[in-house]
């Protein structure tokens, strides 16, 4: 299924405009941008890594759902692929909600509010589903967190943008997606396993996901609002 998103995205990049100068391009390597970055805005790369934890960690706990429901709750494969289904409409359409609540509301309080939420909710969600879990609780519990964990990370994909200089943006707003997926969504099935073997507590991922909201939660609290420069960004020309 996810093939035959290739061609759309073919079509939709061929359709952009492209907005870096052509003499930047000539002139600039990928191995420059790389140290660029790190040498003129590593906060902003750190802090963005701090954001992506509850993101990457968040979201790979719902894929995680499919093993946790079959073999933790005893609950039925069709259940637990369903639940993944739904967790997926979620994530499409609450990205194009959030980003109109983020032109609305700013970039942090769909950041933050949400993750507050998160790190609330998940220990009392966990709970409830283990005490009597079936096919409406694992929907229930799958929906608020796919909610949730959808608006902090498409705010994150307006916000680093927006505090980087235009020819650094592309750089790094790569290299904290694809660092924070690898280092935390990557390792977060190997560690909610080990939880649940070390622990024998059913809701041991929770308190993982809890640890990553409050990590993240104290990088966002250093973000500034960028709603109000987004327009100045684009009117600035590429300088180096």
């Amino acid at each position: 299924v996810s093939l035959l998103m290739v061609p759309l995205t073919i079509y939709i990049r061929r359709h952009l405009p492209e907005t870096l100068q052509e003499t930047v391009k000539q002139e600039k390597n990928t191995r420059h941008h790389v140290k660029g970055m790190w040498r003129e805005h590593r906060s902003i790369l750190i802090i963005g890594l701090g954001i992506m934890m509850v993101a990457s960690i968040a979201s790979q706990l719902i894929n995680y759902m499919t093993s946790y429901a079959i073999k933790t709750l005893h609950l039925s494969p069709g259940i637990a692929q369903t639940s993944i289904l739904m967790a997926g409409l979620i994530t499409f359409f609450g990205a194009l909600f959030a980003g109109r609540l983020c032109d609305k509301y700013g970039r942090k309080k769909v950041l933050i509010l949400p993750v507050l939420a998160l790190s609330v909710a998940i220990i009392p969600l966990f709970s409830w589903l283990h005490d009597a879990p079936d096919a409406m609780r694992l929907l229930t519990v799958t929906f608020f967190i796919s909610t949730l964990i959808t608006f902090p990370t498409t705010a994150v994909l307006v916000i680093v943008p927006e505090m980087l200089p235009a020819h650094y943006r592309s750089t790094g707003t790569s290299l904290i997606y694809a660092i924070g997926s690898a280092m935390f969504g990557g390792s977060t099935h190997f560690i909610l396993t080990a939880l649940l073997a070390w622990t024998n507590h059913p809701v041991a991922p929770a308190y993982y996901v809890l640890f990553a909201a409050a990590v993240s939660l104290c990088a966002m609290s250093v973000l500034p609002e960028t709603r109000g420069e987004a327009a100045k960004s684009r009117a600035r020309p590429v300088v180096d």
